[in-house]
């Protein structure tokens, strides 16, 4: 299975395949790219958000968690992936997600120890990288 981008228009698995969320508790919509060790995702914030009004800030972390899931599911070739936030590090909100924004989150493993990675998450409003939403670490236990 290729999971490298190769188009504008890459074949990646359902996000509901490579995490155990169901619905609405899934808050990535779709993988927009995974190259170099790197995955980009993709939310359309709703009016009425599973994680409060506009996706909240801890909407926002779950935002980068998920996706930080999907990471490591398409690393070992698609397997589906659990885990458990063990910390939240450095994270800085320097805009409010609104009704109607797209969001992408840009996230890498900056180290790994056994079971527990630790990714780096950046947050845009806009597919082009417009303005930075949020930054910051996540420590996560995975299984």
């Amino acid at each position: 299975m290729n999971l490298q981008k190769e188009s504008s228009m890459p074949d990646f698995p359902s996000v509901a395949t490579l995490i155990p969320h169901r619905d609405p508790a899934i808050v990535v919509d779709k993988i927009l790219s995974f190259e170099n060790g790197a995955i980009r995702c993709e939310r359309t914030v709703g009016s009425d958000e599973h994680y409060g009004p506009g996706l909240s800030s801890e909407g926002i972390v779950e935002f980068c968690a998920q996706s930080a899931l999907c990471k490591e599911a398409l690393a070992s070739s698609g397997g589906p992936k659990t885990g458990v936030i063990a910390g939240i590090d450095d994270f800085a909100f320097f805009k409010n997600a609104t009704a109607g924004d797209v969001l992408v989150v840009e996230t890498a493993t900056r180290t790994k120890f056994g079971k527990l990675s630790v990714f780096e998450c950046t947050v845009f409003r806009g597919a082009l990288h417009a303005e930075k939403i949020a930054h910051g670490h996540i420590k996560a236990a995975l299984t």
